[in-house]
């Protein structure tokens, strides 16, 4: 077996090893052990109790619409 061959077939273990890695990466993020997480992530956004700043929070006229020319 010389060079050529052994990188041939160094590459194709490398090859089939990422993507047995890649089916267990996407086996784990979609397993059901992972949907408990996910749905507190996505409850997150709407946790928060803080009010906005009052230039934020604002309903004056000249930031909701655009000038006439």
């Amino acid at each position: 077996m010389d060079i050529g061959e052994l990188q041939n077939v160094g590459r194709s273990v490398i090859t089939v090893l990422s993507f047995a890695m890649f089916l267990g990466i996407v086996a784990w993020a979609y397993s059901g052990r992972r949907s408990k997480g996910y749905e507190e992530a996505a409850k997150m956004p709407f946790e928060h109790d803080e009010e906005l700043p009052s230039e934020l929070n604002s309903t004056d006229a000249t930031h909701t619409k655009r000038k006439a020319s």
